[in-house]
């Protein structure tokens, strides 16, 4: 399990990276022209960390069985499935992950991994009205008759939101429940570990 533990803490390192190269260039007095492309992708860079970690956390596997695992008996691809949910359960208890945690929520990290569905049906519906990659406050934009869905992607650099097409998250609060976790993920490694070296130290009698 300890493998499962740090990659938490590894994801959760990268996040605080990216949300560090959005500050330094969102903060200084004269941000850089290629302010949008850095801000983006250091949210996307946040939102993809929290992804590895909610596939830790909380498991997928529906009844049906991805492609990866065809070679697999069905026996096999049961007990593999049943491993998983056991660990996620597991980590999620050793961590205090609960459901209400920004980590789990998907809806914008889904919108960012499969951008072109989501082009696709704005566009295949008729709305032809999109901006995309804006960097906002509230008010600071409005062009009339435009539903707020119509900004594709936009950062309200004010309250920390990312939002794709109206589905909104802070990922601020991401990066912060990122850390929680990885300092839980740490407290628990150092607990196991301790575990080990009194179990070794009583079983050689010193």
């Amino acid at each position: 399990m300890e493998l499962y533990l740090d990659e938490v803490i590894n994801q959760a390192e990268g996040a605080v990276l990216h949300a560090l190269q959005y500050n330094s260039a969102a903060t200084v007095q004269d941000p850089p022209k290629n302010l949008a492309a850095i801000c983006f992708a250091a949210v996307q860079g946040i939102l993809t960390a929290a992804g590895q970690v909610h596939q830790l956390l909380w498991v997928n596997h529906g009844a049906e069985r991805p492609r990866e695992y065809n070679d697999l008996s069905d026996e096999e691809w049961q007990d593999l499935r049943q491993f998983a949910q056991a660990r996620a359960r597991t980590l999620r208890k050793w961590l205090k992950a609960t459901d209400d945690s920004p980590v789990k929520s998907r809806a914008v990290r889904n919108s960012f991994e499969h951008f072109d569905a989501r082009l696709d049906r704005v566009l295949a519906l008729g709305n032809q009205n999109i901006v995309d990659r804006v960097l906002w406050e509230p008010g600071s934009i409005f062009i009339e008759g435009m539903p707020e869905s119509s900004f594709l992607r936009r950062i309200d650099m004010e309250t920390n939101q990312v939002a794709v097409l109206g589905d909104s998250v802070s990922y601020q609060q991401i990066v912060e429940e990122l850390q929680r976790l990885a300092a839980a993920a740490q407290q628990k490694k150092d607990a196991l570990f301790e575990a080990k070296w009194a179990a070794a130290a009583s079983g050689t009698g010193t």
